[in-house]
């Protein structure tokens, strides 16, 4: 039997609901609704683990268009949390899907035995694949286009209503343009404040850490570590591990969280003005002043850091502006407003 055949048995080819994103861009609309039902897809080799799924490589049958789907495997012993949780990443994913730097869910299908999210397919892989690899060096100009790509994507996360809570390197997809591509809503939240303690560990804010209500100041924090990490090539904590001379693979969890709370975040004298006023902004103890989350969330104030000097936003907020309108449309549907409530509202 074929890896591939072997895989479409395990997932279980009998289909009992499909979605399907109609405002995919134009290379995934041109394909008929049945060209991504699973029984139709060539599944290929596993491409990573996301949170709770594995996402491998697919086709269509006709070999067009190359995509990835993401396969969580139903769990009978938690199914309500884990129902739940699948509800919540694709919620999220589907309200944020339109911003040019959020990876587009493309469908979303469920069988007997998995939850499977279609997506596009990033060719170039994860950022921190990237900074690992010794064929492709970052530069600045190109650091400061992604990281503003990450900012504004992680602002459109909080305005849609939502904490992301799982931002990383590794959660940032680079394609060959090495435009940036926020994935992974598997621990996505609604609201503003999380309870539990979830994401990765050298990301992970020391409100986090200290098993503290995390929010979107946490999830800025870990923009922040991802920018670190960028700028200096490691994030702090395996800098602090290295000095210490500890493998973190091996140490048990408690070490693990007992250094990463002890890291320190020491910024280098060798880095830009800019550059150390930006770190030195968003990786502020305090999660309510750090930059992004403070006055009420102004991305303004991002804008105009010294660090984004003459980078463009317009198209970007364009496609923010749409996804907030339409999310505003969607929550007035579902509770209409007497016409003199509304106008006394919009007062």
């Amino acid at each position: 039997m074929s890896s591939a055949l072997h895989r479409h048995n395990e997932l279980g080819v009998k289909q009992k609901t499909f979605w399907r994103n109609r405002r995919c861009q134009p290379l995934y609309e041109e394909h008929a609704e049945e060209n991504w039902q699973l029984s139709n897809l060539k599944i290929g080799d596993p491409l990573g683990q996301g949170s709770f799924g594995t996402v491998f490589q697919i086709k269509t049958r006709d070999n067009a268009t190359v995509a990835a789907i993401k396969c969580i495997k139903k769990n009978v012993l938690d199914g309500e949390r884990e129902l739940l949780r699948v509800k919540s990443e694709f919620s999220c994913w589907r309200a944020l899907s339109g911003h040019p730097n959020v990876i587009r869910l493309i469908a979303f299908l469920e069988t007997e035995s998995h939850w499977c999210f279609v997506m596009e397919y990033i060719d170039l892989g994860s950022l921190s694949q990237v900074l690992r690899s010794n064929d492709i060096q970052l530069t600045r100009s190109q650091i400061r286009r992604i990281a503003a790509q990450l900012c504004h994507a992680v602002s459109t996360v909080h305005a849609a209503g939502y904490i992301h809570r799982d931002i990383s390197c590794s959660n940032v997809m680079l394609t060959s343009r090495l435009d940036a591509r926020l994935i992974d809503f598997g621990l996505s939240t609604k609201g503003h404040v999380g309870q539990n303690r979830c994401g990765s560990l050298a990301y992970m804010a020391p409100e986090v850490l200290r098993k503290r209500p995390g929010g979107c100041g946490s999830d800025w924090w870990s923009v922040g570590i991802v920018l670190f990490a960028m700028l200096m090539g490691k994030t702090p904590l395996a800098i602090h591990a290295y000095k210490k001379k500890i493998d973190l693979a091996v140490v048990s969890r408690d070490i693990r969280f007992a250094l990463a709370r002890a890291t320190p975040i020491r910024i280098s004298r060798r880095l830009k003005p800019e550059e150390k006023s930006l770190l030195i902004d968003i990786l502020r103890e305090d999660p309510n002043e750090r930059l992004g989350a403070r006055n009420n969330m102004d991305f303004d104030e991002i804008k105009r850091h010294e660090f984004f000097k003459n980078f463009d936003w317009k198209p970007l907020d364009c496609a923010r502006a749409t996804i907030v309108a339409r999310l505003a449309r969607k929550r007035l549907r579902a509770n209409p407003v007497a016409p003199e409530r509304r106008y006394l509202e919009l007062e």
